[in-house]
């Protein structure tokens, strides 16, 4: 996966000669938990700790490095190529406090010396490490005092993304190189490109992103440190989602917390309280909608009601019965679709502009990234059927007065 894996120690004597130190990729803890291939060798460490007081000088030396798929480990060794003359390795050294660079015979270079110079003290708390290290291309000038990829010092270059707001704090541009510190440990960075947003990360904090392989490189390189992973994200086939959440939630997995996406979303789905929510408003627009047809309806029949006057005198000057109907279609029609229009227009404007604000998440925090509106223009649908049965049924109750109309009564009672 791309991280770097400090497989657990194996201890030898000083005082033997050619023994062999045998390291197992899998934990005897949990079988079949071991690292999957392909896996790369990126470095030998080689401690030294006397136990006693005194202080010790010699030579040790890596004489060869094999490796077997055997279980059992009794066949099929292959030797590997280990040189720390060879290219992209070297050698460094450290007291636990600081790293640099040590370079072995030339004649023998997989072996370390600790000289007259440069004892080694048993009980002094620091005990001495060589490590042989391949020196990916981001690391290749440090170890060579300088060079693409590290500063001037020959210090390996972290490449990070940072934040608009990152930039605009530091008065930084992209180019630049800036100074870090991750978990305490300095880490020399080059700004490489910039993002305004980056969830779940607030654009308004400034941020910085990284590789995390290349960090963990960089961090091994110039400290030494490995760091584990503290959260994956894990890829399932559909379908298995429930069983691999119940083995990671086993006890025996050793995990904090594990979230599953399709469960999750089962649950936000069915959650009674936004449910509810949802439910009232739409009962509400569903009873707006109702009042609003019904106010059309009454609106419409007792106007018509109101105007047999002006019908009369309009079917008196020869309009007929078809024409006066098609007039009040018209009017009807006019004054749906201004509603109609009117009220999606007003529904998108407040949608655009108070969703976007609202406050969605539980802890009262905004949420990041911000959410965009997403119009379902299929949910529109029902209430323009709605408006066409509604003028349907409102021409149909209005052409049921104006057969009614009776031309020379109602103008003699107007004329009276």
């Amino acid at each position: 996966d791309g991280r770097l894996l400090r497989l657990p120690d194996v201890g030898g004597s000083l005082a033997a000669l050619g023994q062999r130190l045998v390291v197992d990729l899998a934990d005897p803890a949990a079988p079949g938990l071991e690292p999957a291939a392909p896996l790369s060798l990126e470095a030998v460490e080689l401690m030294i700790a006397p136990g006693d007081p005194i202080a010790i000088l010699g030579t040790a030396e890596i004489i060869r490095l094999e490796a077997t798929s055997d279980a059992a480990g009794v066949a099929g060794w292959t030797t590997l190529s280990l040189r720390g003359d060879a290219d992209g390795w070297a050698w460094d050294r450290g007291d636990g406090t600081s790293l640099e660079l040590y370079t072995p015979p030339a004649d023998r270079p997989n072996r370390i010396t600790i000289d007259s110079t440069a004892p080694v003290f048993g009980g002094s708390g620091f005990d001495i490490r060589f490590r042989l290290l391949a020196m990916p291309p981001l690391l290749e000038g440090a170890a060579s005092g300088g060079g693409s990829g590290t500063d001037g010092g020959g210090a390996p270059i972290l490449p990070i993304i940072a934040s608009s707001e990152f930039l605009t704090r530091t008065g930084s541009t992209v180019g630049d190189t800036l100074q870090l510190s991750s978990l305490g440990s300095p880490l020399n960075a080059r700004i490489v490109a910039t993002t305004s947003l980056f969830a779940p990360f607030d654009p308004a904090t400034p941020f910085a992103l990284t590789d995390l392989a290349t960090l963990d490189l960089v961090g091994y390189a110039t400290s030494g440190r490995t760091e584990q992973a503290d959260e994956w994200w894990l890829r399932v086939q559909p379908g298995t989602e429930p069983a691999v959440l119940a083995a990671l939630r086993d006890p025996g997995a050793g995990t904090a917390s594990v979230v599953g996406r399709e469960q999750l979303t089962r649950e936000l789905t069915t959650d009674p309280v936004p449910l509810g929510l949802i439910g009232v408003l739409g009962l509400g627009s569903i009873a707006a909608m109702l009042f609003a047809g019904i106010g059309f309806l009454v609106s419409s029949t007792i106007s018509t009601s109101e105007r047999i006057g002006e019908f009369a005198l309009l079917r008196a000057l020869g309009l007929s019965t078809a024409q006066l109907s098609l007039w009040l279609s018209i009017e009807s029609v006019f004054l749906l679709v201004v509603g109609l229009v009117a009220g999606s227009v007003l529904g998108l404007i407040l949608a655009w502009l108070v969703l976007p604000f609202a406050t969605l998440t539980q802890t009262g925090l905004a949420p990041i990234p911000a959410p965009v509106v997403d119009v379902p223009w299929t949910a529109l649908v029902p209430p323009y059927v709605a408006a066409i049965l509604l003028f349907v049924l409102s021409l149909w109750l209005v052409r049921r007065q104006l057969p009614d109309i009776r031309i020379s009564g109602v103008l003699r009672a107007r004329d009276g």
